[in-house]
């Protein structure tokens, strides 16, 4: 709940992740041996430390976003967390991916200097509408396949 409750703070009160995409989360990382659970505080709540692995991971990400001035450069890196090699074929989306990812940090310092609801929805129902999109390509072709 602190996760989230920050989360929502930090986006201004536009976003607030659910318990079903936190608490994967934090599994995958205590898997990952990037944070630890620590002795729950007073509140009863649990609590997690950043290992010398996370805080080196956590590093990399930073250098990396300095080197290149966005976010968009630490997917990568996360997918070679998660065990995702990319393929040739993957090109034409890798080029595709950046220019969303770059539009979207771009997008993300352009709200904080000016927090314009109207443009967010905006944003979020194209967004919407690509996943849509991509999930009924997906679902068409497992029809065909099936």
């Amino acid at each position: 709940s602190e996760i989230m409750d920050t989360i929502e703070k930090e986006t201004k009160g536009l976003w607030r992740p659910s318990p079903g995409s936190v608490y994967p989360l934090l599994a995958w990382l205590v898997d990952k041996g990037f944070i630890k659970e620590v002795q729950k505080g007073v509140d009863g709540m649990k609590r997690y430390t950043l290992t010398e692995e996370g805080k080196t991971f956590l590093k990399n990400a930073k250098d990396i976003e300095k080197e290149f001035g966005s976010l968009k450069f630490i997917i990568p890196t996360l997918i070679s967390q998660v065990g995702l090699t990319p393929r040739k074929e993957d090109i034409q989306m890798k080029m595709y991916l950046t220019r969303l990812f770059t539009d979207i940090v771009n997008f993300r310092k352009s709200f904080e200097i000016n927090p314009d609801k109207e443009m967010f929805d905006e944003v979020c129902k194209i967004i919407k509408e690509a996943c849509e999109r991509i999930e009924n390509v997906l679902s068409e072709t497992s029809r065909v396949n099936s």
